[in-house]
C-alpha cells in the first residue's frame, strides 16, 4: 500500500513538474513576442526621425533598423 502512495505522489509531481515547464515556456514565447513588438515599435520611430516623420510604405523598409527575424512569431518554431 505504501508504494502505492509514492507512485501517486510521484505522478502528481511530474505532471505539476512538466505542466509549470509547458506554462514557463509559453509565458517566454509570449515575452519574447512583446519584446519584438518593442523593437519594431522603436525601428518605426527612428525611420520616422530619418525620413521627415513619414510612416514606411512596406515592413522591408525597416530591414536597416530592426535585427533579422524579427517579424517571425516565435511560436512558429522558424
Amino acid at each position: 500500500m505504501k508504494k502505492q502512495w509514492k507512485v501517486i505522489v510521484l505522478g502528481v509531481v511530474a505532471v505539476l513538474i512538466v505542466g509549470g515547464g509547458i506554462w514557463a515556456y509559453h509565458w517566454y514565447l509570449a515575452l519574447r513576442c512583446f519584446a519584438n513588438l518593442c523593437m519594431i515599435s522603436q525601428a518605426i520611430s527612428m525611420y520616422c526621425m530619418d525620413h521627415g516623420d513619414a510612416l514606411p510604405a512596406r515592413m522591408s523598409e525597416l530591414k536597416d533598423y530592426t535585427k533579422p527575424g524579427i517579424f517571425v512569431c516565435p511560436s512558429s518554431g522558424s
